[in-house]
């Protein structure tokens, strides 16, 4: 703890230096290569640390998790970019310690990430890309570090049990993309990637996915794609006994291109997940995916999503859920300066096999979560520094695993970025 807090300050000091050295913004530039150091802190209050519900302490490992709390989070890394004719290099690397103000869950963790483009489409384009972090908790999105006013889905990460999120984990993905346009209406893409999660805690199942992806487009109209996509993906998890999952899916849809007011990426087709061993885990069906955006004045924009996705869990063993999320996003712009975002989420897990109610019976589970966030934050231009602020409700209900749970958290901080 000692030493984090050691790095914190001597970015800060760094950070504080460098400004009279150039422009706020500009970072430090070595011919092709700019560097962004970066500090940010935030305060957070939660009104439900453990996610769980209050009225049933018995659904709580310990009295200590049902309560709320307030702590401090520090954040301190470095950005890089990179960019020679066809080549762009992009990176991060951060660590963060957060302090609470009465629990004994003070925690840290750290994250790394870099991608790579380079090619042209007219040859082939080809994109590499990279993370590895660990954390504990769920990931708490903060606008001002990601540039955006509205929030990525919250809900990705999934709340069924708070060992899952509590526990210590690391985290890799790993992806290639290659692209090539075959003529003036036809376009070919490929891509592979790899994601791994493990867990500290032995009782939770470590999980990794290989997925092999295809996508054939071809130009409508000058403004109007359509395109067959198909993919494999394999599923290798410590909670799968006898084999390993394989999902398999095909979808055809119209897309547009991003520069137009409206764009959309629309896909229908069938989805197929099987377990080896499991004859009951053969599941098939409906499968889409949408993505909207819509500017609606130079100041407003809105954004809306939905997916569907089969995959293990992490503490139920030789079973799958099927995962469904939607959300729609607003983000409006009050000035150059400031901006202000609003997301409502949602997500449906929908297990295959039935599981066993604390009354000893079987119950088809299924948890279905929704959320609330509201954004904002201060950027003025020329300056070092942003402010930002967020507030959220959550409310999620469940028969078995964790039972029901809401809960509010409200976040404020600065962002200094060299």
């Amino acid at each position: 703890m000692f030493k984090a807090r050691l790095m914190t300050k001597w970015i800060v000091y760094v950070c504080a230096g460098l400004t009279a050295l150039a422009d706020p913004g500009d970072g430090i530039r070595l011919d092709n290569l700019t560097l962004h150091p970066f500090v940010a802190g935030s305060v957070v209050s939660g009104s439900n640390v453990g996610l769980t519900q209050l009225s049933e302490p018995q659904a709580s490992p310990s009295a200590e998790e049902e309560a709320g709390d307030v702590f401090l989070e520090l954040r301190y890394g470095l950005k890089m970019d990179y960019q020679r004719e066809t080549v762009l290099i992009k990176g991060s690397l951060y660590g963060y310690d957060r302090y609470y103000q009465d629990l004994d869950l003070d925690n840290s963790g750290f994250g790394q990430s870099a991608s790579l483009d380079a090619g042209s489409k007219e040859r082939v384009a080809i994109r590499l890309s990279e993370s590895y972090y660990v954390l504990q908790d769920y990931a708490l999105m903060n606008a001002a570090l990601s540039g955006d006013e509205v929030l990525d889905n919250q809900l990705l990460e999934d709340r069924s049990d708070r060992l899952l999120w509590m526990d210590k984990r690391d985290v890799i993905n790993a992806g290639i993309n290659l692209s090539r346009q075959l003529s003036a209406k036809m376009n070919l893409g490929a891509s592979y990637t790899y994601s791994m999660t493990e867990y500290d805690d032995i009782r939770l199942f470590d999980t990794s996915t290989r997925t092999l992806s295809g996508d054939v487009s071809w130009a409508k109209t000058a403004k109007t794609d359509a395109f067959l996509t198909g993919s494999y993906g394999v599923e290798d998890s410590d909670a799968l006994d006898l084999g390993e999952g394989e999902e398999r899916s095909v979808m055809v849809g119209l897309r547009t291109a991003a520069t137009q007011k409206i764009n959309y990426d629309l896909g229908v087709g069938y989805l197929d997940y099987v377990v080896d061993g499991l004859e009951d885990i053969d599941q098939g069906g409906l499968n889409y995916a949408v993505g909207i955006g819509w500017t609606l004045s130079p100041k407003l924009a809105l954004q809306a999503s939905a997916d569907k996705s089969f995959s293990t869990s992490a503490y139920v063993a030789n079973n799958a859920r099927e995962v469904q999320l939607a959300q729609v996003a607003l983000s409006y712009r009050f000035s150059e300066a400031m901006g202000f975002g609003a997301t409502v989420s949602f997500r449906q897990d929908d297990f295959v096999n039935d599981l066993v109610a604390p009354d000893g019976g079987n119950v088809k589970e299924q948890r279905k979560t929704k959320a609330l966030t509201i954004s904002g934050q201060y950027a003025p231009p020329g300056r070092w520094y942003t402010i930002f602020g967020s507030a959220g409700y959550e409310d999620s209900e469940s028969k078995v695993i964790g039972g029901n749970y809401d809960q509010v958290r409200v976040q404020g901080g600065i962002n200094l970025v060299y």
